[in-house]
């Protein structure tokens, strides 16, 4: 879909958009940052607000494509560079159904679970981490006549008619980044084979494509709704993740941005930490931690992967007693209360306190 002209110079004149593109960190700078990964209609929300307060409330520092041009040609040889760098340490993507069709999204994803993408991430053969924010809930299968839509991949001329110079080359990394993650040596994403045989790529192929690779990480959903969330809190919560993820380093000096040192005192404030447990509830923590690495240890994934210390501290807290409960719990969204729900509220009884 894209932006309209008029919305593309709405979008470059935004003055939170203006102070963000002036302050983008990149691989060529020596400092750490996360990579942003977004659908352009959806700049508003996810530009103007949420990164706009990440970078000026919390300090961090970011990496996204600030050429404003939907039909831009330095996109395919710059955000691979920038993943590539040693300073890469995360991907934070904001997903929506529209992220989920396109397959200019799903081919950053792939390429930041890439093995070029790890060096930044230190996870050997296993990509970049990724913390997803979910744009207005859990993502929707499209219908039937949606679905069919071609995504353009590998086309020479965009849908408004004008002309992709690129085309070859973005088809040409697509198929690479593919072979790469679905060979035979990467397990975990063989299974894409069945949604891309290297030809045409529709939008529900792309949709599918999406829901697996976010299967395959297992982070888990953190669902932002704009007129329900209460953004402060959200994104403290969304901070406190990166911080496990890619580190502190992530994060600016105050002096760096010219904001306030309250404001960026803000960041190193956690909305849980181990000092607000009771001894019962730092006896319960344990118990839920021992599970939450035998449950990483048996998927050989990562930790944090099937829930953040955050989450953690948040049940021993609130002790959910019944999956509604559960689903109430930051980090935790349908699929890891279907996961691990049962598992959880077990432990909550026997350890409550």
């Amino acid at each position: 879909m894209g932006l309209s002209p008029k919305e593309q110079m709405e979008r470059k004149n935004d003055p939170h958009v203006r102070f963000i593109m002036e302050n983008i960190t990149t691989y060529s700078e020596g400092k750490d940052y996360v990579f942003i990964s977004y659908k352009s209609d959806d700049w508003k929300l996810v530009l103007h607000d949420l990164v706009y307060k990440l970078m000026t409330e919390y300090g961090l520092r970011i990496y996204f494509d600030g050429s404003f041009d939907d039909h831009n040609e330095t996109w395919i040889e710059q955000f691979p560079e920038n993943m590539e760098d040693p300073g890469c340490k995360a991907v934070l993507m904001f997903l929506d159904d529209k992220y989920a069709r396109s397959y200019a999204t799903l081919l950053e994803f792939m390429y930041s679970q890439t093995d070029l993408a790890s060096i930044g991430g230190k996870q050997e053969r296993k990509g970049l981490p990724v913390v997803p924010v979910n744009l207005y809930g859990p993502l929707k299968n499209p219908d039937n006549s949606e679905g069919r839509q071609d995504t353009g991949l590998g086309t020479d001329q965009f849908e408004d008619g004008s002309r992709n110079a690129m085309a070859g080359k973005e088809k040409a990394l697509f198929d690479e980044t593919f072979e790469e993650l679905t060979d035979e040596k990467r397990k975990g994403f063989r299974e894409l084979k069945s949604w891309y045989k290297g030809k045409r790529l529709n939008k529900r192929m792309c949709h599918e494509m999406t829901l697996k690779l976010l299967e395959r990480v297992g982070v888990s959903e953190n669902h932002y709704y704009p007129e329900e969330t209460d953004q402060d809190g959200y994104l403290r919560s969304i901070v406190n993740i990166i911080r496990d993820v890619a580190g502190e380093s992530v994060f600016a000096d105050p002096a760096e941005y010219g904001f306030r040192e309250e404001k960026a005192s803000a960041r190193k404030k956690k909305e849980y930490s181990a000092e607000d447990l009771t001894p019962g509830q730092k006896r319960l923590y344990e118990s839920l931690r021992t599970f939450r690495n035998e449950a990483a240890k048996a998927e050989k994934i990562r930790p944090f992967r099937v829930f953040q210390n955050e989450t953690l501290m948040e049940l021993c807290i609130r002790q959910p007693r019944n999956q509604a409960e559960l689903l109430k719990i930051r980090g935790i969204a349908e699929v890891k209360c279907a996961k691990y729900g049962e598992q959880l509220l077990k432990i909550l009884n026997e350890g409550s306190c």
